[in-house]
């Protein structure tokens, strides 16, 4: 059975994890240049606006409390060429902020696939028809059929 509400909060948060690899990747790439890259630069612009939104908006959607992690890890970069100025230090909680953020995520989507998992078990058909697929001869037959079908197409 699936949850309609879940997989849409599963959809949000994928899109949030991304976008906060996206965050990291631009850190890091600034990092290891040492140079602020022009595109760099406008996608962090682009970040600053609509990351913090969209974690605002799991937040409510998941009914979590209210968390200014995603607003803190954007205000403690000004802008990139900041960033390449920063000192070690602030480069490394940078970093630091960032891995307890997305470890934060991905605690949480966790937590959802197990919701979901949950729910599947719940749903007889899904667990018959699971049981089904997996039983090796059965296996063995739809390999078969497919292979045949493969030898059939390339025959013609």
């Amino acid at each position: 059975m699936r949850d309609l509400k879940l997989e849409q909060e599963l959809t949000l948060l994928r899109s949030l994890m991304s976008e906060a690899k996206a965050f990291r990747d631009i850190i890091q790439a600034t990092l290891n240049m040492e140079v602020v890259v022009p595109e760099h630069e406008n996608r962090f612009e682009s970040l600053r606006t609509t990351f913090p939104e969209l974690a605002a908006r799991f937040q409510r959607e998941l009914g979590l409390p209210t968390d200014d992690s995603a607003d803190q890890l954007f205000k403690s970069v000004k802008d990139l060429p900041s960033l390449v100025r920063s000192t070690d230090l602030e480069k490394t909680k940078l970093q630091a902020r960032w891995h307890r953020y997305y470890m934060g995520l991905y605690e949480i989507q966790g937590r959802l696939k197990i919701r979901r998992e949950k729910l599947d078990a719940l749903n007889p058909m899904a667990l018959k028809l699971k049981r089904f697929v997996l039983n090796p001869f059965v296996l063995v037959i739809i390999i078969g059929a497919l292979v045949l079908l493969v030898l059939a197409l390339i025959k013609t």
